[in-house]
This record gives C-alpha cells, structure tokens and sequence, in this order.
C-alpha cells in the first residue's frame, strides 16, 4: 500500500533576493527559488548555513491505488 502526504514546511531565509550561492551564478536563481529547487532534490548544499527549515505540518492525504 502506498500513501501520499502533503509536509508544510516553513523556511527562514537571510536575505532571500540575492543570488544564491554555488549555482545561482549561471542559473541566475535567487535564494528562495535556490532554496525550493535544492528540497525537491536534495538536502546538503553551499549556503545552507543561511536557511532555517522547520516542519509545520504532515497532513494524510490517504491511499494511492494501483
């Protein structure tokens, strides 16, 4: 059985609008855009330091049938 679930989660950020580091150069990507891009794929990045992520919710969003 497989489930699916929607985590809120709520993010500080130091100065959102500038580049963000080790890759906002070339892909011209502010913080808070830099920031979403790296949690959908991964966890450890340059400039994370200057992000506080914390979790506010998990809400159920029931079974998925295959």
């Amino acid at each position: 059985m497989k489930k699916r679930y929607k985590i809120v989660l709520n993010v500080e950020i130091t100065d959102p609008d500038k580049p963000f580091p080790a890759g906002g150069d070339y892909t011209h990507l502010s913080r808070i855009d830099g920031v979403v891009k790296r949690l959908t794929s991964d966890l450890a990045w340059i400039g994370a330091d200057a992000v506080k992520i914390s979790l506010d919710k998990v809400i159920d969003k029931g079974e998925i049938r295959e």
